[in-house]
């Protein structure tokens, strides 16, 4: 496969790239750029999927620590992330257990020069007995009480409250001259 793609990367030309560097209308000698794709080429997005499912499969796959999705006679299935892109959401039951997938995931990414950033990485909790904070490279992560995820509210309540207020803000700032939650105010006389 790795053949295959190097070959798809040469025919597409996203390998023929060369950058100059300008400082004061001083152009200097242009110089082959021999690693990453080139700005626009298809298979940059592709590849990065290609690489986010690996890591992925590759983190979770050993052992399942997700959440319960459904459970018959027979098996017990869980769901182990959610991801859009580079949107990762990690999930599971155990405090312990969102620990070492966390670790697993960071783990396989370094493997692929990919680094995980403490700054942007939020830990939810929903209903947690354990306290202890979920760190990523020996760092603490922030513990939010609510963030959004590819633009739907979550909260540390497990409830929709929080969704349900955002939409309704967000529906009376499309409709400014709508009363309360979009409903237009009226009123009605009667003549005689």
């Amino acid at each position: 496969m790795t053949e295959s793609l190097q070959n798809l990367y040469r025919s597409l030309q996203c390998s023929v790239l060369k950058s100059q560097v300008v400082v004061s209308h001083r152009a200097y000698r242009p110089f082959n750029v021999c690693t990453g794709v080139k700005q626009g080429c298809i298979l940059s997005p592709f590849l990065f999927i290609l690489a986010m499912d690996w890591i992925m499969k590759t983190s979770t796959d050993s052992e399942r620590r997700g959440i319960r999705w459904t459970t018959t006679m027979t098996a017990t299935t869980t769901l182990e992330d959610l991801d859009f892109a580079d949107d990762i959401a990690l999930l599971s039951h155990r405090y312990q257990d969102m620990q070492k997938k966390t670790n697993a995931f960071s783990e396989t990414a370094g493997n692929l020069g990919l680094k995980v950033s403490t700054q942007k990485t939020n830990s939810l909790r929903v209903t947690a007995r354990v306290q202890d904070s979920i760190k990523l490279n020996g760092e603490e992560i922030e513990e939010v009480h609510s963030f959004s995820y590819l633009g739907s509210k979550m909260s540390n309540t497990g409830d929709a409250e929080v969704e349900i207020q955002a939409r309704l803000a967000k529906a009376s700032q499309a409709s400014p001259h709508s009363g309360a939650h979009g409903r237009q105010k009226t009123s009605a006389r009667r003549s005689s």
